[in-house]
């Protein structure tokens, strides 16, 4: 027995034994199942080098270059494992399917221990506790071709710091997890399968739509350096060249994430991060109190700032299917924005609303506003533009042609210029009768309705040339002659 146990503790006789282990796999599998090279010591520690695993199809399912644990001395005379360190070195996984199975269904029916014809045992007393992670080089790719989905995450390094890892109660409690040029992508596309899988809309936040294995998951702290996120949706047409929500892609993302929660269906974070999405807008600091649900994803405490704009301090976002509605931003997901002495740029706002390009304007707001892209109402606004303010409640249909738009604007007042009409209305330079350019300065109180090409409005208009009350419609084609009707009486001041 002592030969044995000193022939056990050479590479030689270790390395022998796996050979044995994985050409009787691959036997038992039809497959390839390679390790290279491996060292271990019986009681706490295990090195492979050159793991490859690969799936019925004889393509890679599994390889890896290092793979390395470190456990609890004497582990097997302990009730409670603990994985003190894992490393896991130029690995490659690739999960696929183009049926209803899995290329790793196989390995899971192997490994299934046979249902027992007897008497249930009693739940074993033995628990498996993570300490440390550190992953280098790692690529996760699932193709599902069944459904249309193609997910990948790689990252350069992933280095994580446990603090209870407890998989029997289902609860993760980390300290702190470092990422390293981590990427994320999600890709839809027409699956296979015919018949759409219809998605879980739960009736409360207390639904289990997230979080169907009921996690409970905390993190103290998350560091992000140079990371990616990808989400695009299949569409016949090509990406805009502005913000596309059929076609998300930040990059550069770095930061800090603190103080995550993870709980029934309920996610918590305090975030700080930056990053650059595909259409050129940047996020120079996005830092907020993150909450997300079924229903809603929320931005407490808001403080988003880009090279020209900065906006606080409050921003949810409300839809019926998670998974769907984002795919059609514009229409789907509605928003609750409450806005404090924000600053934006029109150059930022072009990424959303092209039309705001050439304003060349920095853009002063403050106001409640509730509903979704293409219709949304705002009280209580204030907005200054160059010479421009205008104080009132507004309402907007038919967003994002804004020259298509509805606009409704009650119990407001405007003051402008004339400079500053035809930057915004450019179709006002084409009316020279009566010449609204010699009215220079121009203050309106009133209200207005319809869009920035045909509109009807009632107020009354102060002007360097005098005073007038106005109700009057007025269309500005962009063929032929402006048209006006109505009433005027003038005033003088």
């Amino acid at each position: 027995m002592l030969l044995v146990w000193l022939l056990i503790q050479t590479e030689t006789v270790q390395n022998w034994i796996v050979k044995k282990v994985t050409v009787r796999l691959s036997k038992d599998l039809n497959t390839e199942v390679k390790i290279k090279h491996v060292s271990f010591e019986l009681f706490n520690r295990m090195n492979l080098e050159g793991t490859l695993v690969k799936d019925r199809n004889k393509d890679t399912l599994l390889y890896a270059e290092q793979l390395k644990v470190r456990l609890t001395d004497w582990f097997f005379l302990k009730d409670e494992i603990v994985l003190k360190f894992v490393g896991l070195e130029d690995a490659q996984i690739h999960l696929t399917r183009q049926d209803s199975v899995w290329n790793y269904q196989f390995l899971v029916d192997y490994f299934s221990a046979p249902k027992s014809t007897t008497k249930k045992k009693s739940k074993s007393n033995l628990k498996l506790n993570l300490q440390k992670v550190d992953f280098k080089n790692i690529r996760l790719v699932q193709n599902d071709l069944w459904v249309g989905r193609r997910m990948e995450v790689k990252l350069t390094s992933l280095q994580l710091d446990a603090e209870d890892f407890d998989i029997n109660e289902n609860r993760i409690q980390i300290r702190q997890l470092d990422l390293d040029n981590p990427f994320f992508a999600i890709d839809d596309f027409p699956g296979v399968k015919a018949k759409k899988i219809k998605s879980k809309i739960p009736v409360q936040d207390t639904g289990y739509y997230f979080n169907d294995a009921n996690l409970h998951l905390t993190v103290g702290k998350v560091n992000i350096k140079n990371g990616t996120f990808s989400n695009q949706k299949f569409t016949e047409r090509a990406p805009y060249p502005h913000f596309d929500g059929m076609h998300l892609r930040f990059s550069k993302i770095n930061g800090t994430i603190n103080d995550i929660s993870f709980i029934k269906d309920t996610m918590k974070a305090k975030v700080d991060l930056s990053g650059k999405e595909r259409s050129g807008f940047e996020l120079r600091k996005l830092k907020t109190d993150f909450k997300l649900t079924p229903q809603k994803m929320e931005f407490a405490n808001l403080d988003l700032i880009t090279p020209e704009s900065h906006l606080q301090n409050y921003y949810a976002m409300s839809y019926e299917d998670f998974n769907t509605d984002f795919g059609d931003f514009i229409h789907k997901v509605s928003m609750d924005v409450r806005f404090v002495n924000a600053e934006i740029d029109s150059d930022d706002l072009a990424y959303f609303a092209p039309a705001a390009k050439t304003w060349k304007r920095r853009i002063t707001i403050a106001g409640k506003a509730k509903g979704k892209v293409d219709a949304f109402n705002i009280e209580d606004l204030f907005v200054r533009a160059g010479n421009t303010t205008i104080n009132g409640d507004l309402s907007m249909i038919g967003l994002p042609d804004i020259n298509a738009t509805q606009i409704k604007f009650t119990s407001g007042s405007l003051r402008t210029t004339y400079s500053d009409l035809t930057t915004f209305v450019p179709a006002i330079k084409k009316v020279t009768t009566p010449s609204i350019a010699s009215l220079g300065n121009i203050l309106f109180k009133g209200n207005f309705n319809g869009t920035t090409t045909k509109f009807v409005t009632a107020g009354t208009f102060s002007t360097n040339l005098g005073g007038f009350t106005a109700n009057i419609a007025m269309a500005l084609p962009s063929k032929g002659l402006a048209s006006y009707s109505g009433r005027i009486i003038t005033k003088q001041f």
